[in-house]
């Protein structure tokens, strides 16, 4: 149903997504379009179908069944040129505008506050949030290169924590429509805050948890209509729109925000 990206690398069509075997190493190739100069690593695999990947640094990965024709990945690259380079330029500039250096005093987003990292050298290991500033503790000299690691993980399981609690606050407000997603997952998403599955599984973006309640809401809210209406559609937005009346206003802030 879109595009994604994570930890566990998902190769992505429009409209459809694969999971990659990391040990296929790309083939390099650049061509030409109506939209500039497209680079992308080429990997013939056993597929039936030719997929995308976008990389968090804005590179391209083309995926192709191996009897596939260089005609036909030119000519398949060429007609998703458009949408490539707006995607690429998009996850790019994302990636580097989320770019941290996890040091002592640097701020991060959570529900919408800046929160402070402070790091101090003890006798101990670990990292906790008290609320009002996440606080690395090292008993050796801090390396930043760490940080990353360190952070991803508390970040997810605060947005567990945030979306569970969250999720169980709408359901029970919206008894009446006797929503029944079927599980609840967190993914390290920068493209896309959230998404339901066939199957009625929502997963989330751990970086929503940096944006306040109120956006959490109304894409927890997206993916349960997603249980009644699997398009966008008139009946999908009607059904948004009665449960959160101020859509509209809330989707162009994480618009904005992406």
């Amino acid at each position: 149903m879109g595009l994604f990206l994570s930890e566990s690398v998902i190769f992505i069509h429009p409209g459809r997504a694969y999971k990659t075997q990391k040990n296929l190493e790309p083939f390099s190739s650049s061509i030409s379009t109506d939209y500039g100069i497209i680079t992308y690593g080429l990997v013939r695999a056993r597929r039936r179908t030719m997929a995308i990947m976008i990389r968090r640094n804005g590179s391209v990965e083309l995926r192709v069944p191996h009897n596939s024709s260089e005609s036909a990945v030119t000519a398949f690259i060429r007609s998703k040129a458009g949408w490539i380079r707006k995607h690429s330029e998009r996850i790019s500039r994302s990636h580097l505008q989320q770019s941290k250096n996890y040091t002592d005093g640097e701020n991060h987003q959570y529900l919408g506050k800046n929160i402070p990292l402070i790091i101090r050298q003890t006798d101990r290991n670990r990292i906790s949030f008290s609320g009002d500033a996440i606080l690395i503790e090292s008993s050796d000299k801090w390396n930043p290169e760490c940080g990353e690691q360190l952070l991803k993980g508390l970040f997810r399981k605060m947005a567990m924590d945030v979306f569970s609690e969250r999720l169980g606050t709408l359901l029970q407000k919206f008894g009446a429509y006797s929503f029944k997603p079927t599980g609840l997952k967190v993914r390290n998403s920068i493209s896309r805050w959230g998404s339901c599955s066939a199957t009625g599984s929502i997963t989330l973006s751990t970086n929503l948890v940096k944006k306040r309640i109120e956006l959490i809401d109304y894409v927890i809210l997206h993916e349960l209509c997603h249980l009644r209406h699997r398009n966008h559609g008139p009946g999908f937005y009607g059904l948004l729109e009665e449960l959160c009346p101020d859509y509209r206003t809330l989707k162009n802030e994480l618009r904005q925000l992406a």
